[in-house]
Parts: C-alpha cells; sequence; structure tokens
C-alpha cells in the first residue's frame, strides 16, 4: 500500500511543488512546504490504518471456516 501511495504523492507533490514557484497562492515558500509535509504524513498515516484494520480482520478468520461459507 506504500507503494502505491508514494507513487501518487510522487506525481502529486511534483505537480504541487511548482505553485510556490509560480508564488499562485501569495503565500510564504515555507509555509507552503510545510504543509505539503504534513499532508504527506497524514496520507502516510491514513494508508497505514486503512491497511492494517482489514489485514488484522481478515487473520482472524481460519481458512477452513471462510471457504466453508462459500
Amino acid at each position: 500500500m506504500w507503494v502505491l501511495a508514494t507513487f501518487a504523492l510522487v506525481l502529486g507533490l511534483l505537480l504541487a511543488g511548482q505553485f510556490p514557484l509560480m508564488n499562485v497562492f501569495d503565500l510564504d515558500t515555507g509555509v507552503y512546504l510545510m504543509a505539503m509535509a504534513a499532508s504527506v504524513l497524514i496520507i502516510y498515516l491514513l494508508v497505514t490504518l486503512c491497511a492494517v484494520f482489514p489485514s488484522r480482520q481478515a487473520a482472524t478468520v481460519q481458512p477452513a471456516v471462510a471457504l466453508h461459507e462459500e
């Protein structure tokens, strides 16, 4: 999941990284870069949570029980 998130983040950061260069939002570059870093951390946290909880639920089901109910 992190690999897919990394590919998406790299593409998004390449696009979003051009906004401070063009001075689109009239913000300091430091504020914009800090917001980008915070968003990357939040996205990785969400990806981790969305990957861990379903995998823990799936790990509690025995394979014989899962195949028996099909």
